[in-house]
């Protein structure tokens, strides 16, 4: 139960960093950076990118791991 709610958290704040990218890069460069530098649009899309990656295997191990428990409980009935 602890793990879903782990994953399930992990998820959500995925998807908020795939939907905030922009926002989420200069609040991270202001807190360790004293001087204002600018975002490129390739660290944007590689930050979108690799939170797009992690919906998606996220997402393939919920279903997995729900498959298997299906077939568990099927197997268990029997």
């Amino acid at each position: 139960m602890a793990i879903t709610l782990l994953i399930t958290a992990i998820y959500v704040i995925l998807i908020k960093i795939f939907f905030n990218a922009e926002k989420l890069l200069l609040w991270i460069e202001q807190r360790t950076k004293k001087e204002e530098s600018q975002l490129t649009k390739a660290t944007i899309d590689n930050t979108k990118m690799a939170s797009l990656i992690g919906i998606l295997v996220i997402t393939l191990v919920y279903i997995v791991s729900f498959m298997i428990y299906a077939v568990e409980i099927g197997n268990y009935q029997k």
